[in-house]
């Protein structure tokens, strides 16, 4: 399982190379930033929210 910190730093990567394509690509700066938000949305929730589970079925 991950730690906070490397969530964390996948974040910082994912927003410092979407910036570097905004800075590139100013007319698509809308989608990265769209990107940047959902993707922060994303791991704030697997830093706080998940919960793991097994099931097991059983086929006849």
């Amino acid at each position: 399982m991950k730690t906070t910190s490397e969530y964390d730093a996948e974040y910082f990567n994912i927003s410092k190379r979407s910036n570097e394509l905004i800075a590139i690509h100013p007319d698509k700066a809308e989608l990265y930033n769209n990107y940047i938000h959902r993707q922060k949305t994303d791991y704030d929730r697997l830093k706080a929210n998940v919960t793991c589970s097994t099931m097991v079925v059983k086929y006849n």
